[in-house]
This record gives C-alpha cells, sequence and structure tokens, in this order.
C-alpha cells in the first residue's frame, strides 16, 4: 500500500510484541517521540485508527490487527528475501539451473549431480524438467544457465557452446529375438520389423530418417511410446526393436533385458552440448567440465 512502509509495519509488530510504545522504542532504536510520529503519520495516511488507548494502555483496532496480520506475513517474505539476496551477493547458496533435450532418460545426471555437490557443498544443481522440449528458449528467457543439447545448436556470440561427447546409435532387440541368433546381419533383415520410438513427429526422429528411410526398409509398423522403460519393456517383450544411443540403452543392456547389435552397413552417431552464457559463473564452467570428462569417460564414442 502506498501510505504504508516497511517501517509501519515493524513498528505495529513491535508495539505489540513488546506490549508498549516505550518498549518498542528498544526494537526500533528510535525515540519513543520519533514512534509516535511515525504512528501518526501512518494513521493520518489511510485514514483510521491502528491503536486505540485504554487505561493508557494500546489495544489494536480492527484496522490495526487486519494491518499486523498481513504485516507479518509481509516482514516474514521480506526477511527471507533479504537473506537470499544476501546469500547470493556473498556466493553463498548458489543455484545451477540445467536441462537436457534427452527428457526421457536422466540415469546419467544423479551421479554427475552428486558427484559436484561433494565437491561444491554450497551449491545446489536443479533439472529444469519443463525445459526438456525447447532448453535453448528457456536458456535465451533467463530460465536456465546450461541447456544441454544434440547437436551443434546456432545460438547468438553471447552464448558459450562446449562438446560435451558423442555417441552411437545402436539395434536394441529381445535376447529371444531373430535378429539376436543371427550371425550376421544387413539393413535388409530388418524388413517386416515393429519399430518403437519415442512419440513425436517421425520427421524428429534419428533412428527413422538416418537409418529406416534412406535404406529403404519396410516396417510392418511404427510403434510410438512416451518413456524410454516403456519402449524396452516392449523389446524385451519380443513385440518390437528400437535404435537409440548407447548411453541411452547402456543400463538396460547391463541388467541384460536387452541385448544391442551394431547398426548394419552404417555408423550413426550423434554429438551432444553443453550451451551456456559466455559470462557464466566459476560454479557453472565447473560442472561443464565435470559433465564432459564424466560423459566421455563412460558414454564417448
Amino acid at each position: 500500500m502506498k501510505n504504508i512502509d516497511l517501517q509501519h509495519l515493524r513498528l505495529i509488530k513491535h508495539i505489540v510484541d513488546e506490549g508498549s510504545m516505550s518498549s518498542a522504542t528498544r526494537k526500533m532504536f528510535l525515540t519513543q517521540s520519533a514512534l509516535s510520529h511515525m504512528l501518526r503519520e501512518m494513521e493520518n495516511n489511510i485514514g483510521v485508527k491502528v491503536f486505540s488507548r485504554r487505561n493508557k494502555k494500546l489495544f489494536l483496532t480492527e484496522a490495526g490487527s487486519a494491518i499486523l496480520y498481513h504485516g507479518e506475513r509481509m516482514l516474514s517474505e521480506f526477511a527471507e528475501l533479504e537473506k537470499k539476496l544476501t546469500d547470493i551477493k556473498a556466493e553463498k547458496k548458489e543455484r545451477i539451473r540445467i536441462s537436457t533435450g534427452c527428457y526421457t532418460s536422466y540415469h546419467w545426471l544423479p551421479a554427475i549431480i552428486k558427484m559436484f555437490r561433494e565437491q561444491n557443498m554450497a551449491i545446489t544443481v536443479d533439472i529444469v524438467t519443463e525445459s526438456t522440449g525447447n532448453p535453448l528458449a528457456y536458456l535465451e528467457n533467463g530460465g536456465l544457465d546450461i541447456a544441454i543439447a544434440d547437436g551443434k545448436p546456432a545460438v547468438p556470440s553471447f552464448y558459450k557452446i562446449d562438446f560435451l561427447f558423442e555417441d552411437e546409435f545402436v539395434l536394441v532387440v529381445s535376447k529371444n529375438s531373430r535378429y539376436a541368433k543371427l550371425k550376421q546381419m544387413n539393413y535388409k533383415e530388418l524388413d517386416g520389423a515393429d519399430l518403437l520410438i519415442y512419440n513425436m513427429d517421425e520427421k524428429n526422429s534419428t533412428a527413422f530418417n538416418q537409418f529406416i528411410k534412406p535404406n529403404n526398409i519396410q516396417l510392418n509398423s511404427i510403434i510410438k511410446m512416451q518413456f524410454t522403460e516403456g519402449i524396452i519393456e516392449m523389446v524385451a517383450a519380443d513385440l518390437g526393436i528400437t535404435i537409440m544411443p548407447t548411453w541411452i540403452a547402456l543400463p538396460y543392456l547391463n541388467q541384460q533385458k536387452v541385448i544391442s547389435i551394431k547398426l548394419p552397413e552404417i555408423s550413426l552417431k550423434r554429438k551432444w552440448y553443453a550451451v551456456s552464457h559466455k559470462d557464466a559463473s566459476k560454479a557453472q564452467k565447473l560442472f561443464i567440465e565435470l559433465l564432459q570428462k564424466e560423459l566421455q569417460d563412460k558414454y564417448g564414442v
């Protein structure tokens, strides 16, 4: 409200908490005369009495009670804001917001975040899941600090692009499928297969556009699913095949739910990059360096 400021709210709270105007002077570090003037000024500004006086004691009026109720919440919120700004200024609690276009599988990320937190206890790393559909837009609008993208994106010069790693697509099939028994495979063996892909437009599917379509493979059907786990379970049940990056398939390969086969007659690879602002903080740069090291060591081709 234009005619009430934080000092007025503090004055009312201290008078109520301390029981009198004179006692409130110790909290406000002002004289009783100054506090009395402040109270009269507020009451004149808002046009109603905040306190009534009975037997030399101050009692809140209806208006005063309403101001105290809402004022305590405002003061609490403001105290939290002051603390947060102080922490940010002192670099005590930096928060790194990240996102990746690979929204269906985060199995690789928790271990890296944990490792980073162990080395940088005062820094929090948040995954901004709502930005996974278009992380670069969130980066541009200030909603992200680091966007992980496949393919080198075209971004303005005030962004920095760091290469992370390169992964290779593989054919993933059931251990019991006919493909698993073949000694040698060529792409024509995939005619009549049921292909499982993510729930997206086929023109955005790397597997479809860079392998199935160029090789004129005649599929029986294309089955679209939202999550990696669902695709893997369908493949494990021999209800179809899928083509996905090794780094996404790796946990399921390690569990021996499915097996991978190198794509016949082609090497299909994809590069991943971290995009950040050129004036990124030291902590953000350290996180990108850790991403590079860990992803290249574990999943890089």
